[in-house]
């Protein structure tokens, strides 16, 4: 039997890089206004600190580093975060896992375009074919998902590749590419097989140790990471609750290894990718091939071993993305050449990602400006608190109001609420008969072809299962509403959420599709996203959020009449709000 399909906590968002770049080439190193820039950056990040961001920020220049910049605590009360501090590396551990292989491609023991049937024992027919290069750049056709239940499952390396066979696959290997935790898992097996060495100890070992990387590792306790003290290590955190750090988390197992599993520090990602980049760990050839394009999705942009790769004429853009979110910690790999700009930066809250703060600090690295966090004042808790409950608007839209940390949040509590604070298009209909794509417009292409199939055609087994199960407990499954996808700043595929009805009940469903409709991450119990609203010196409210493009300008709350708060849009609109 298939296992429920559940959230990956390696899962990458490989970002549509060409949104997240400048059409203008960082800044050159001879530019006299570079100091300036970075000065400008940390400003930005310090900036920003108040408003929840915890991490570490790293930029190097042709082999120097430039900045190291930590924002807040380990955790809470805890020692400040700094370039040593360890987070989570998530699906960046995709790129030493390719690098493991490429290592071992050059002692002879791998060879990129050998077939799976002549390195593994029993692979079936359809997967015969299967290359050691597909399997790097996502195009064997191999699910991403639904194997395990979650990344902590105690799985061994056999049952493992046993599961990942089994499986039908999405695609003949080769003609199209979708992002899969699976390929990683079966190199991260090859690796063990023919480096002849259990896979943490090859890694470490064979890679880590030679180029004196010693604040990079695997979760838990990690023997080679013994000496350094639980301050060493951040802890992630969502929703203001602290989720633990690496060091806390289960040691990983074959639910993780090859794909996810690994920790480390800006210093360390940085110094792993400039030893590759010299040729201290690979022969040129595969340290060539580690850093080229490999398989085309479009015009420009490329799946690469580990990362996806954008080439803009002479410019080429390497990077990786990754982590745990419901853990709250978050990863991000840039590499530019030839202007030879590295940035890595580490989040470990959930509602900061790498993802969103790289292309900001990219911008004022070009000398560009960027908006700056609104001007807010702290309010006593009592006041906030005065704000909270339930809403209902004319429209029918309902909404919450919670006072927590110094803020209000605003969530929506229905898809008409969704779509008047996102701005996204969604629409109700019956399962199975269409009708829920229907108007949503705000959902691009690649949302629209998955939810298609998903939905419609009922073609992904760990979702089907799931839902039969969710039928089990609350009833027959009596249809659907696709509330919209989230419009995310910075490219990249939208959060599509769907709520399922039962005669029993309801569950909200959180889906990510791929550019071309591949299912690349789902998250089958989930909550609609909140909006922080900050207070400001006028006495209202403002959002501020880098992840989600909204249409709401402030809400307007006076305490003297706390039970009819107004919305005001950025297109005039204005929505008033009464207590339910």
């Amino acid at each position: 039997m298939r296992l429920p399909l559940v959230p990956s906590l390696a899962s990458a968002w490989c970002a549509t890089l060409g949104a997240l770049l400048p059409a203008t080439a960082w800044a050159r190193g001879a530019d006299d206004d570079v100091t300036a820039r970075l000065a400008a950056i940390r400003a930005d990040a310090a900036a920003l600190q108040p408003f929840g961001l915890r991490g570490a920020l790293l930029l190097e220049h042709d082999g120097s580093e430039q900045l190291v910049q930590g924002c807040g605590e380990v955790f809470a009360g805890g020692a400040p975060i700094d370039g040593d501090t360890l987070f989570n590396l998530g699906s960046n551990a995709k790129g030493y896992t390719a690098a493991a292989v490429l290592l071992l491609c050059d002692r002879g023991a791998l060879s990129l375009d050998a077939p799976l049937h002549e390195l593994l024992p029993g692979v079936p027919a359809d997967k015969r074919a299967i290359t050691v290069r597909q399997l790097l750049t996502h195009s064997a056709g191999l699910d991403h998902s639904g194997y395990f239940r979650g990344d902590f499952e105690e799985v061994g390396r056999d049952e493992s590749v046993r599961r990942i066979l089994a499986r039908p696959l999405l695609f003949a290997p080769g003609k199209a590419s979708a992002y899969s935790d699976a390929g990683y898992h079966l190199l991260a097996a090859l690796v063990e097989l023919r480096g002849e060495q259990p896979f943490q100890e090859f890694m470490h070992e064979q890679l880590l140790e030679p180029l004196g990387l010693e604040r990079t590792g695997f979760w838990g306790p990690d023997p080679q990471l013994a000496e350094l003290p639980d301050s060493a290590f951040a802890s992630g955190r969502v929703e203001g609750e602290e989720r633990g750090s690496g060091r806390q988390f289960r040691a990983p197992t074959w639910a993780i290894l090859g794909a996810g599993g690994m920790v480390g520090s800006v210093r360390d990602v940085a110094a792993f990718q400039r030893a590759v980049h010299a040729g201290e760990l690979l022969s040129d050839e595969s340290a060539t091939a580690y850093e080229s394009a490999q398989f085309r999705l479009g015009p420009e942009q490329a799946e690469g071993f580990g990362f996806v790769v954008v080439t803009r004429g002479a410019r080429t853009i390497r990077q990786s993305a990754g982590g745990t979110p419901q853990l709250g910690h978050n990863a991000l790999v840039s590499w530019s050449q030839p202007d030879d700009w590295l940035i890595v930066v580490h989040t470990a809250d959930a509602s900061w990602r790498g993802e969103l703060l790289a292309p900001r600090w990219r911008a004022l690295l070009e000398g560009q400006k960027v908006a700056a966090p609104p001007a807010v004042v702290e309010l006593p808790a009592e006041r906030l608190a005065l704000h909270a409950g339930r809403f209902v608007a004319e429209s029918g839209a309902r909404f919450e109001l919670k006072a927590a940390r110094g803020r209000l949040e605003l969530a929506p509590l229905d898809g008409a609420g969704f779509t008047t604070l996102f701005a996204s298009g969604g629409a109700s209909g019956g399962a199975g008969d269409g009708s829920a794509l229907r108007g949503a417009a705000a959902l691009d292409g690649g949302a629209r072809r998955g939810l298609d199939r998903l939905l419609v055609q009922r073609v992904d087994p760990g979702v089907e299962e799931w839902r039969a199960q969710q039928a089990a407990a609350l009833g027959r499954e009596t249809g659907h509403e696709v509330l919209g996808a989230t419009p995310l700043e910075g490219g990249g595929e939208p959060w599509t959420f769907v709520r399922f009805d039962f005669e029993r009940g309801q569950a909200l469903t959180r889906f990510v599709f791929g550019p071309q409709g591949a299912l690349e991450a789902v998250v089958l119990r989930t909550e609609l996203p909140t909006l922080p609203l900050w207070p400001t010196p006028a006495g209202d409210f403002v959002p501020f959020t880098l992840g989600m493009s909204v249409s709401l300008q402030s809400l307007a709350a006076p305490t003297d009449a706390p039970a009819t708060p107004t919305l005001r849009f950025h297109d005039g609109r204005r929505i008033t709000l009464k207590r339910e």
